[in-house]
């Protein structure tokens, strides 16, 4: 089991906060993405949640609704349902219902992503200003 060489050393608590700032303020998410990208794709997320349950609920049942004027006062009706038909459209909807459902996964980890995002912010300039403070002093 591999140990972390900060904690084995014996340190002062300025190099461990000038270890903290080092390792925060290069931190891939915090440079490359802003929170807007994250919140944008929470958004999506759940949007698209919303979108492909409202699709699975009008999905059309799969009966196959003819109707035919045969004459001016007559109009003939037919409705046939196929039970391979059927099967497959409520197979279908549930699908849909479950990718839908499947959107809270991804969107519940960016929202995750933008708190840390938002703490490792923080935490950088936390330890920016006591490492600027430190030095004036």
């Amino acid at each position: 089991m591999e140990t972390n060489p900060i904690l084995t050393k014996n340190l002062d608590p300025i190099e461990v906060i000038k270890e903290v700032n080092q390792r925060t303020t290069y931190t891939w998410i915090f440079t490359k993405m802003g929170n807007s990208i994250w919140f944008l794709l929470e958004f999506i997320c759940y949007f698209l949640l919303i979108g492909l349950v409202i699709f699975a609920l009008y999905l059309p049942s799969g009966q196959i609704i003819e109707s035919k004027q045969v004459a001016e006062n007559i109009t003939v009706e037919t409705n046939v349902q196929v039970k391979e038909i059927i099967e497959f459209f409520v197979i279908l909807k549930l699908l849909v219902g479950i990718l839908g459902l499947f959107m809270l996964v991804p969107a519940r980890l960016f929202r995750k992503l933008r708190k840390n995002n938002n703490l490792i912010k923080e935490l950088n300039d936390i330890t920016g200003k006591f490492l600027k403070d430190y030095k004036l002093k």
